[in-house]
């Protein structure tokens, strides 16, 4: 693979954390600018800039020699903006517009932007969903993709500068932060070793495809790799599998050998009841797919997050 450039936005999160590390095993040049004022161990050996989008001057100084830049910058979750669109717009949508606008005068770099295929679809109903499924999302998280997805359509016409769209499945794995309200995977996990009681929002029955952080990471290293197919390129990335949520408290019930209590509640109406995504396109275009099944990446999960202090 040839070395390249990078620039990651938003390298403290989650997914950057995660991604970081094979990118500088790989030999990458890796530069990181996120919000937060602090620098984990994942980001050592990059060069590393406690900064926000909006700050032009920075992105001026990397740009010129950038050949990608990985956009997993998101300061909301579906909780968070719940009822508050103006959070989406102001947090999320005018940065990343801001981005597009400093991006225009560097005809060479490839854009890869982290979308989400849980929310950006809505509830499209069983089966397979493929990246020609309308948009319809429920909640302002998943419209603000949507919007920055549209916005990303008009830069690459208006430009035709290359950008690479991928919508991951509902991620998870060890060092995901427990946030209220996002993430079943890490709220299950903290109420059995806190013996606290899990609230469930409906039967329990709301189906998700749930992919391991290992597996994304592979993919960001698929679409380094591999030419773009167009200048616009919009790639699912799932297990194509279906879990629902009372089969992952057993699961982790029976990983933990412990049992869980459960209290349902009316579902919300921003609830997606089931999403599975198709994930052959990734498939065919990068040679990608994912390898980790979910009882494999819970059991890894569950060690990594009992080595955690309480």
């Amino acid at each position: 693979m040839k070395k390249a450039k990078i620039l990651v936005l938003g390298g403290s999160g989650f997914v950057g954390q995660a991604t970081i590390p094979s990118l500088l095993a790989s030999g990458h040049e890796v530069s990181v600018i996120s919000r937060s004022i602090l620098k984990p161990p994942q980001l050592d050996g990059t060069n590393y800039f406690s900064s926000s989008l909006e700050q032009k001057q920075i992105l001026q100084a990397l740009l010129p020699t950038t050949e990608f830049v990985l956009h997993f910058a998101s300061a909301s979750t579906p909780s968070v903006s719940a009822l508050d669109p103006t959070f989406e717009a102001l947090h999320n949508i005018t940065p990343t517009a801001q981005l597009l606008e400093t991006l225009q005068s560097y005809p060479n770099i490839h854009l890869i932007y982290l979308s989400s295929g849980g929310t950006i679809y809505g509830d499209p109903g069983p089966g397979l969903i493929d990246e020609n499924v309308p948009s319809k999302p429920l909640s302002y998280y998943g419209a603000g993709k949507a919007c920055i997805e549209n916005l990303l359509t008009a830069y690459s016409n208006q430009t035709k500068n290359v950008v690479t769209i991928i919508r991951p499945a509902n991620l998870y794995g060890p060092n995901q932060p427990l946030r209220s309200g996002f993430g079943i995977i890490p709220t299950v996990m903290q109420k059995l070793r806190d013996d606290s009681r899990l609230d469930i929002w409906g039967k329990g029955d709301t189906i998700r495809d749930y992919l391991y952080i290992d597996d994304f990471s592979s993919l960001i290293q698929c679409c380094l790799k591999h030419p773009p197919s167009d200048i616009l390129n919009i790639y699912n990335a799932g297990t194509q599998v279906g879990t629902d949520v009372n089969k992952v408290c057993s699961l982790l019930e029976g990983i933990s050998g412990k049992l869980i209590s459960k209290q349902y509640h009316e579902k919300r109406s921003v609830d997606v009841q089931s999403i599975i995504l198709n994930s052959q396109k990734a498939r065919t275009n990068l040679s990608w797919q994912a390898h980790t099944t979910i009882e494999h990446g819970l059991e890894k999960t569950w060690k990594w997050f009992n080595t955690q202090i309480k």
